[in-house]
């Protein structure tokens, strides 16, 4: 799924910069190996992150200090280091720091290093810290600090590392894992598979989870929280799909403990922990209904 996305995310990246360079009458651009070598101020890139092309070395107030085909052809663009880098093609004031095959294309972008790190042109302020074959496709200020395979699909998006993560809405936040998803202002802090969809949203951790009511709290394994401000803890074995209306909470596990204090009793014996399990639970329950 996440090559599926980086590779659409290249072919975005790709085309505003034929467009860009034409716009600046770049003299590279188009040309054939042979004839890229001779022209001063151009470097032919073969197998980079878009493939072999000819392309300007360094744009206007723009840097590229060491390593090879390296390339910062827009405006006051910086590339530190390592190899098949491009500082921006398609808006400004972009960085490489180093690693291979790293791409930032929008304004004001900056891959640290890492490689096939990509942010798309729609993206401006995004920031890859390392990794590999991350993505940012879209929207503002978007942050990945690692990691394998991540996507942000929107602005303030933040991944901090882990494979296969995406953020698909406004302000969603994967802290690692694999394949999580996190919708707007949804947060996944790890795990796997586990899905923040809801507005506001939170999955702690565990596996197989999915909070898409809005507001709504799970963790443990294999619970769905479909229904506003609701609350799953799932600490059994089988799945718990579902809340029965909004602002619920749910627990599932073997037994219940109350304990006050330390649980021991107290001088006059008093009952300070209550453990509630198969056992004993119809006891409470009759004694609940009872008038």
């Amino acid at each position: 799924m996440m090559m599926m996305k980086l590779a659409v995310v290249l072919a975005l990246v790709a085309a505003p910069a034929a467009v860009q360079m034409a716009e600046a009458k770049d003299n590279c651009e188009g040309k054939n190996k042979s004839k890229c070598k001779s022209k001063p101020g151009c470097v032919y890139i073969v197998a980079g992150l878009l493939g072999d092309f000819c392309i300007t070395k360094a744009g206007t107030d723009s840097v590229v200090r060491e390593g090879s085909d390296n390339v910062a052809p827009s405006t006051l663009g910086v590339v530190s280091g390592g190899r098949d880098n491009i500082a921006g093609s398609g808006g400004e004031y972009n960085v490489v720091g180093g690693g291979r095959e790293n791409f930032p294309n929008g304004d004001k972008g900056t891959v640290s290093g890492g490689a096939s790190n990509a942010i798309n042109k729609k993206a401006d302020g995004g920031v890859i810290s390392g990794g590999d074959s991350n993505a940012i496709i879209n929207g503002k200020y978007g942050a990945i600090s690692g990691g394998l395979e991540n996507t942000i699909e929107a602005e303030y998006g933040t991944v901090s590392g882990g494979l296969d993560n995406v953020v698909e809405a406004k302000g969603g936040v994967v802290i690692g894992g694999k394949e999580g998803d996190a919708g707007q202002y949804g947060v996944v802090m790890g795990g796997l598979e586990n899905q923040a969809v809801g507005k506001g949203s939170v999955v702690i951790g565990g596996e197989m989870n999915k909070a898409s009511g809005d507001y709504s709290i799970v963790f443990g394994t294999n619970a769905k929280a479909d229904k506003d401000c609701g609350m799953i803890i799932n600490l059994g074995t089988e799945p718990v799909n579902g809340l029965e209306e909004d602002g619920q909470f749910l627990a599932v596990a073997k037994s219940y403990t109350l304990q006050i204090g330390n649980g021991d009793p107290t001088k006059n014996g008093a009952i300070q922990t209550l453990t509630i399990n198969a056992d004993n639970a119809q006891l409470l329950i009759d004694a609940l209904n009872e008038d």
